[in-house]
């Protein structure tokens, strides 16, 4: 163990937490297109389920979290987001946010969460679908939350600056006939598509 596993353990804590730190940066945001994000947040669950199994919290860690509060915001309605690069708009499964629902105590999250996810498993997907579908479909991430009931969460103000990743989105309110503004300036982490604007 102190030979091989250990290192080895090691080496794979420290990739994480650069890699935390590049794609969350703390301003409630990670830094690539919303699609990407629930997609990374899938890894980044496993790999946080496996590390706390060995009682390792890796360091920045704490960044992961409040990370759902740009799709919360840039969300229009359930399944369709306001987002840039090559992210296509529609997310209908948020099952990266799963183990972020049941293990962060945090409120908005499960509610995020619990508003994009309907657990379906009887279905699988078919041979020739691409990865968007696959992002969108449920999956055993979801089995993941939630063990207790939603608490309230409080109403979060209707438009957020996040500085760090050079976004804003402007709200008229929180209702479904809400008109939502989302806005990109900042330098881009990865996914990029400068012809589709914001």
């Amino acid at each position: 163990w102190n030979e091989r596993e250990a290192p080895a353990l090691a080496e794979l804590d420290f990739a994480f937490e650069q890699m935390l730190h590049g794609l969350f940066v703390k301003d409630g945001s990670e830094a690539e297109p919303t699609g990407y994000e629930n997609f990374a947040m899938q890894g980044l669950a496993l790999c946080m389920s496996a590390l706390a199994a060995f009682g390792i919290q890796p360091q920045g860690a704490n960044r992961i979290m409040p990370g759902f509060w740009w799709p919360y915001h840039n969300t229009v309605r359930p399944s369709t987001q306001l987002d840039t690069g090559d992210f296509d708009g529609h997310l209908k499964a948020l099952s990266g946010f799963a183990w972020g629902a049941e293990h962060s105590g945090i409120p908005a999250l499960r509610a995020f969460y619990d508003s994009g996810t309907h657990l379906d498993l009887s279905h699988g997907a078919a041979a020739d679908q691409n990865g968007h579908h696959l992002e969108e479909l449920s999956g055993p991430l979801d089995l993941v939350c939630c063990s207790a009931s939603a608490q309230s969460a409080d109403t979060p103000p209707t438009s957020r600056i996040f500085p760090e990743r050079g976004s804003a989105v402007l709200r008229s309110g929180w209702g479904p006939d809400a008109t939502v503004i989302s806005l990109r300036a900042g330098a881009w982490f990865n996914h990029e598509h400068h012809d589709e604007g914001s």
